[in-house]
């Protein structure tokens, strides 16, 4: 029977939200166990479960983290969040610019030179300079010299290079603090498939790629049992990666394909349209090419 920790999540999250509309008496009750921590703004951290590490508002909902600077939720999916926000498309989509779209993620970053003011005048800091959304004109954090942008696009097309695959179906995409991280999974194709080594098959397999702009993180892959639709899940991804490719934002990041799939443990199945090309004409008694 295959378990599939998105489901369990889901539901979780549904209790958890049904016993918010008591949530004096179920806080306290959580307090004594020792499982929810206040803490000094009112908020409260989680200190168990799925959930373990996620921040409650002071009324006991969970904080889902997405971007809103559209003034919509930055999240596409397959399936419906625990949340009951973004958009979805049952059963997903292969179509990048849809999903980049829906999950509020067809922004570009470009760096622009940072500046202080000294003594009445303005300074450029000749070492530092500060990444920012070309729709909004965010800024989403402060980058050295040489830091190279990727850009979200350049993550959905990795992960189809990763798989040799144009026509993956994508399970979910967005954005997370602002646009600061952005997001994007796939279910594993069929014929790709996971090293055995230490791989429970009845886990529930994606490949989930997550792109940052705020200089204090790296572009990573996983592959994980997690589907992220939220600030707690694309955490719970990389936690609990079964295998991961990390890469500095530096020139050419994203060209180490064959690294990656190394790393990943990851097993395209390559032979079987080669083997379907060669039986037709193939050369009797084996016979040898010169």
């Amino acid at each position: 029977m295959s378990l599939d920790v998105n489901e369990s999540f889901a539901a979780q999250r549904s209790d958890q939200l049904q016993a918010a509309r008591n949530w004096e008496e179920e806080l306290q009750r959580r307090l004594e166990a020792g499982t929810v921590k206040r803490l000094s703004d009112g908020r409260y951290r989680v200190l168990s479960g799925w959930d373990d590490g996620e921040i409650l508002s002071p009324t006991g909902v969970p904080e889902h983290g997405l971007d809103v600077s559209l003034g919509r939720a930055a999240l596409y999916s397959a399936v419906p969040a625990w949340h009951s926000l973004g958009s979805v498309i049952p059963g997903g989509t292969s179509d990048i610019d849809t999903v980049l779209d829906l999950g509020g993620i067809d922004f570009e970053v470009e760096t622009t030179p940072a500046l202080y003011a000294w003594k009445g005048a303005t300074r450029v800091d000749p070492d530092v300079r500060h990444t920012v959304r070309t729709d909004t004109g965010a800024s989403l954090g402060a980058v050295r010299q040489g830091y190279e942008i990727i850009q979200n696009r350049r993550a959905f097309e990795f992960l189809q290079e990763l798989v040799n695959d144009d026509q993956v179906i994508w399970e979910s995409a967005g954005a997370l603090r602002g646009g600061k991280r952005a997001f994007v999974a796939m279910r594993l194709p069929q014929h790709v498939t996971i090293d055995p080594n230490g791989i429970n098959d009845r886990i529930v397999p994606f490949i989930v790629a997550i792109n940052s702009h705020d200089g204090r993180s790296s572009f990573q892959v996983v592959t994980t049992p997690w589907r992220p639709v939220c600030g707690n899940t694309e955490r719970l991804a990389v936690e609990h990666a079964l295998t991961r490719w990390t890469v500095r934002h530096t020139r050419r990041a994203t060209d180490h394909i064959k690294a990656a799939r190394r790393t990943l443990g990851l097993s395209i199945k390559y032979y079987d349209r080669w083997t379907d090309g060669r039986r037709v004409g193939a050369c009797p008694n084996r016979c040898r090419h010169r």
